[in-house]
């Protein structure tokens, strides 16, 4: 019977991976009719070696453990909302539980033994992401720094591993990625097609993280509020309705938020002591957040332990070396935007609000919601994302012209070669 449930758990692992690959060549040609071609192969990468990671953590059980202890209670959910021994409801289940109404759905079809098809789809949804981005990054500066930021995202470190593991990210990579495009094309054309991917965005991350969707949903509203002051089309018309609609749903969501602040701050900050006092040796420093002066105070403090946290040197267990190694990435990105915007400030004015937008939001959010370095270390590989971005978009002339100019310099260096000999 062991053999039986290990060769159908490899049959349903396979037949994942064929859906997987079906999924990457409808993304690759809706990237060609953006613009962006070429994008298959390195979507084949990022998926190869997101697999080859998961296996290799699987076949080395010393490794299993810094997969976290939060995703087998989510399996267990979803094989127990599967064989009907749980339900969720459809609000709940389409609130902060998607990530394991996914994966249960998963189950229904599948079957199986093992969870390695489980990590099959939450990686199908983290590359989808990254074509997502790449797309992205192709509508501000062209195709050839699309693909670059493909293959940095295809083997960026923390996102590479949090992708495999059956947790919120994935779900999360894909709706922040939604979300990204949406704002992008909104402060480039302010039409339909960016508010539906916005709200798609939205709906996803809410399904994982609701707080982290509410973060994404003001992103949203000031990139359209952006949009709608900005002269565009060949009439070079604002949109004064859009900000009317923009204001009215901003007054709104203020004068909800002061009606409920007193939970709000209540549950943020019992959050923060649960988690600053964990007796862990990456717990950070508690902080108060039961106040908005509290909240004003210590915030810029959580912000700089998300951004850089946990330090190269606190490797006292498999779980820290992965976050020292991130930690290194991290910085190295921090280093190269910082440097690149302030040496460009007309470009980066330019291509960046819809990201910069979105990069405030989700890091004052989680610097919000972490308590230590290690649950920061998860929240930061979505900034990262960001990061990435961020960096590629920077390019004076865009690095689609990049390919071009090294055939001319080729020329060019010929004739001085034939000179000189």
């Amino acid at each position: 019977m062991a053999v039986d449930g290990s060769i159908y758990g490899a049959v349903a692992a396979a037949t994942a991976v064929v859906l997987a690959l079906y999924l990457i060549a409808g993304v690759s040609r809706w990237a060609g009719r953006d613009g962006l071609t070429g994008l298959a192969p390195i979507l084949l990468v990022a998926l190869g070696v997101r697999l080859a990671v998961a296996g290799f953590c699987e076949l080395v059980p010393a490794l299993r453990v810094v997969r976290g202890p939060d995703e087998a209670g989510f399996e267990s959910q979803a094989r127990a909302l599967a064989d009907g021994r749980l339900s969720f409801g459809l609000l709940r289940g389409l609130v902060g539980n998607l990530h394991i109404e996914y994966m249960s759905w998963q189950i229904r079809i599948f079957g199986g033994t093992t969870d390695f098809f489980l990590r099959v789809g939450n990686i199908a949804l983290a590359v989808t992401a990254i074509a997502v981005l790449a797309i992205t990054v192709t509508r501000l500066v062209g195709p050839a720094w699309g693909r670059l930021a493909a293959w940095g995202l295809a083997f960026e470190p923390s996102s590479l591993f949090f992708s495999t593991i059956l947790h919120k990210e994935a779900s999360m990579y894909l709706g922040e990625a939604l979300v990204v495009y949406g704002c992008v094309r909104m402060h480039q054309r302010r039409d339909v097609r960016s508010a539906v991917a916005m709200v798609a965005g939205v709906v996803i991350a809410d399904g994982a993280r609701p707080y982290a969707a509410g973060a994404l949903l003001a992103a949203c509203g000031l990139t359209a509020g952006h949009a709608a002051l900005r002269r565009l089309g060949p009439d070079g018309r604002r949109s004064p309705t859009l900000f009317g609609i923009v204001a009215t749903l901003a007054v709104l969501a203020l004068v909800g938020g002061a009606a409920v602040s007193g939970r709000l701050l209540d549950g943020l900050q019992r959050s923060q002591q649960a988690n600053a006092s964990d007796g862990s040796n990456l717990s950070l420093a508690p902080v108060d957040f039961s106040t908005p002066a509290g909240i004003a105070v210590n915030l810029p403090r959580r912000v700089f332990d998300v951004s850089l946290r946990p330090f190269p040197w606190q490797v006292a267990n498999t779980n820290q070396w992965l976050g020292a190694f991130g930690s290194c990435v991290a910085w190295a990105l921090i280093a190269a935007a910082a440097v690149l915007v302030l040496r460009r400030r007309t470009l980066a004015l330019a291509r960046l609000p819809a990201l910069a937008y979105v990069f405030a939001c989700l890091l004052v959010t989680y610097a919000l919601t972490t308590g230590n370095a290690g649950t920061g270390f998860r929240y930061r590989s979505h900034l990262i994302v960001l990061l990435v971005l961020v960096v590629a978009s920077m390019s004076p002339r865009g690095l689609g012209s990049l390919p071009d100019r090294l055939p001319r310099l080729r020329s060019r260096r010929a004739p001085i070669a034939r000179a000189a000999s």
